[in-house]
């Protein structure tokens, strides 16, 4: 692992830091999710391809929490070079965190008869790369050969750069808040 990955997610992994991120990034600054509301999450998730067991590991997952309830998982991935397939790889990581709901769902309803509340999974993929602009696929459907008129509407997540402060660089992929203005911001 690279210096500069171990030292983006130690800083991540601070709950002021983190928390800091998803509001500037989701909520317009607005301080919605306040450090003391986050929970760590292991990062560490599996699936099987080929008829083999697979590793993955997510940057940094922390819960948001209000007392007992959980709210969401937020999910930070740290990219400093372009990478074409993170759309891909954010709904593998999103994916098996909904999947983990499932069966705490199927557990819940076998002791008690009741369905296990259910939240959002929401990635961000902070792009660091100062040389270049991020030009390659920023969507599910951008990363798939799929006639115009076949194709879906779109699920949204965010990649932000750091190269433009004065406006992030949305990229679709995932999840969002519907209507949220910092997903809708206009990429350059």
């Amino acid at each position: 692992m690279a210096e500069k990955d171990i030292a983006e997610k130690t800083l991540e992994a601070y709950n002021d830091v983190f928390a800091d991120i998803v509001n500037v990034l989701l909520f317009q600054g607005r301080h919605f999710v306040k450090e003391d509301e986050l929970e760590e999450e292991s990062p560490n998730s599996s699936y099987k391809a080929d008829g083999k067991l697979h590793a993955q590991e997510r940057d940094v997952a922390k819960y948001w929490k209000k007392g007992l309830v959980r709210i969401a998982l937020y999910g930070l991935e740290n990219q400093t070079d372009i990478d074409s397939d993170v759309p891909l790889r954010l709904f593998s990581y999103d994916g098996a965190a909904y999947r983990a709901q499932l069966l705490t769902d199927k557990e819940m309803k076998e002791k008690t008869g009741k369905t296990a509340p259910r939240h959002p999974v929401v990635t961000l993929v902070l792009y660091f790369g100062y040389d270049k602009r991020w030009k390659t696929p920023r969507t599910l459907f951008e990363c798939l050969e799929l006639p115009e008129e076949i194709k879906p509407p779109e699920v949204r997540c965010g990649i932000r750069s750091s190269r433009v402060v004065s406006s992030p660089v949305p990229v679709t992929c995932g999840i969002s808040f519907g209507n949220s203005p910092a997903v809708k911001t206009e990429r350059k």
